[in-house]
């Protein structure tokens, strides 16, 4: 089910308009069971029945062919659809794609996919990583399968910052590849290796990683969380990252807090925000948040607990969160 503003197709309902209640997507997942769903800055994966399907927007147009009724060769890449050849015009008018659509990933099945502001990954059941779209200057507009330091290792997890993208493999090790690792001020970059260092194939974190296997992997827009059976570590830049300033190697996060005397068990990271959900429920959170008595944004540096929650399951938004809270006789939705 699909809500919000939909002038570019996201609902995909087959229209182009915004969904105040939740509304069905439609195309190939009419009759599909839906397994996850994967949000990007404007545009939606879904995983149904091992292949994945995406819709939403195009992106950049290139090249219209304004004497055919199909479009030829235009967006970034982030629906992995191709050339979108024999799409109808309707496509580039509202730059978008508004029916759910199969990307094509002959001969494999996957397992998990992850979004980010223009690309999109998916990850095959035997471990593989395949990624489309457009990161720094690399464009593929169909997915393809990613090499370099991944070349024989099998991957279990994938997560996508804004431009760039972090895998971990079944040994516990931290892969990232996209644009160059900047990670300063308001400058997406891929964090975790060196500044500046060109970073299109995947590298290996190092740092306090190299002894620690990683358990979990979450990306935020500028900034990784890994948990680890020695805690949380975190790197990159942003008000989600936990730590003063732009930080490029692995580091404790939380190690001051009431976080550092827990076991986490899963995280969730955005924009501005960070989750933290231990073994025992407790929800953890941490970033910039918009108070509305004041009409400003509030900034939690270090890992805070919420009271009075418990929670089975969390996600988080550019400037929210929903929580999976746990109740007496059942679960309830809550959003902060």
């Amino acid at each position: 089910m699909c809500g919000g503003s939909g002038g570019i197709g996201v609902m995909g309902d087959g229209k182009c308009c915004s969904r105040s209640v939740p509304t069905q997507a439609l195309g190939a997942l009419a009759d599909k069971t839906v397994n996850a769903v994967a949000c990007g800055e404007g545009h939606v994966l879904a995983l149904a029945e091992g292949r994945c399907y995406s819709w939403g927007s195009i992106g950049y147009c290139e090249e219209l062919n304004e004497s055919e009724t199909t479009l030829t060769n235009i967006g970034d890449g982030r629906l992995g659809l191709g050339k979108l050849a024999g799409l109808p015009t309707f496509a580039v008018l509202h730059e978008c794609v508004n029916l759910p659509t199969e990307v094509p990933l002959p001969g494999k099945r996957v397992a998990k996919i992850a979004a980010g502001r223009s690309h999109s990954v998916l990850l095959s059941e035997d471990g593989l990583v395949y990624t489309c779209g457009t990161v720094g200057a690399n464009v593929s507009r169909v997915p393809q399968q990613v090499n370099g330091e991944l070349s024989g290792k099998r991957v279990t997890d994938v997560s996508c910052g804004e431009e760039f993208t972090a895998a971990l493999t079944v040994q516990g090790k931290v892969y990232v590849w996209g644009a160059k690792a900047r990670s300063v001020g308001n400058n997406p970059g891929c964090p975790g290796v060196a500044a500046e260092e060109p970073t299109d194939s995947p590298r290996e974190v190092g740092g306090a990683l190299s002894d620690k296997p990683v358990l979990a992997l979450a990306c935020g827009r500028s900034h990784c969380l890994a948990v680890t059976n020695e805690g949380l570590f975190g790197w990159g830049s942003g008000p989600a990252l936990g730590l003063e300033g732009d930080v490029l190697e692995p580091t404790a996060v939380g190690s001051a807090s009431a976080l550092a005397q827990k076991k986490v068990v899963d995280i969730s990271c955005s924009a501005s925000i960070s989750l933290a959900r231990t073994d025992d429920g407790c929800l953890f959170h941490w970033g910039e948040f918009w108070d509305p008595d004041v009409e400003d944004f509030e900034c939690i540096k270090n890992p805070t607990e919420i009271p009075g929650l418990r929670a089975v399951g969390m996600s988080c938004g550019d400037a929210h969160y929903l929580a999976v809270r746990l109740l007496p006789n059942d679960l309830c939705l809550a959003a902060c």
